[in-house]
């Protein structure tokens, strides 16, 4: 048998990778978990959004302002690409709230300056009773 984990460049296929974690002792990769747009309750329109954030990358001197914002806040580029090319209609008030506390305009969301709505794709008693379990309504 011929041991290839050793030889430099060696990349295990997606048909035995776990396998060679096993061997190797290697933790298995940690994705972040995204959402279908289902799991968020509540949701802010993308085009509010993404105003606000080539308003900031406008004023900003960094020509990547928005992708740095993006490695600081922990989301992948291509995610925020997503966001800003306005492919879905909403974005997950979780992200939207990541994306402007980075920065530094949290405010926005409390202030009304940008909407929080009830995601389009919940029924209204589906989200009354998601509210009422926490004690929103």
């Amino acid at each position: 048998m011929i041991w290839l984990a050793g030889i430099r460049g060696y990349q295990p296929s997606k048909f035995n990778a776990s396998k060679h974690r096993e061997r190797m002792g290697d933790p298995p990769p940690q994705r972040e978990r995204r959402s279908s747009g289902m799991a968020e309750a509540e949701v802010v329109p993308t085009k509010q959004l993404v105003a606000v954030l080539r308003r900031w990358a406008d004023q900003s001197k960094d020509g990547n302002a928005l992708y740095n914002l993006a490695e600081n806040v922990g989301m992948d580029q291509a995610f925020v690409r997503r966001i800003l090319s306005e492919k879905s209609k909403h974005t997950a008030l979780r992200t939207a709230d990541k994306l402007l506390t980075g920065m530094g305009l949290g405010y926005l969301l409390s202030n009304g300056e940008i909407d929080v709505i009830p995601n389009p794709k919940w029924s209204m008693e589906h989200f009354i009773n998601f509210m009422e379990e926490r004690g929103c309504v």
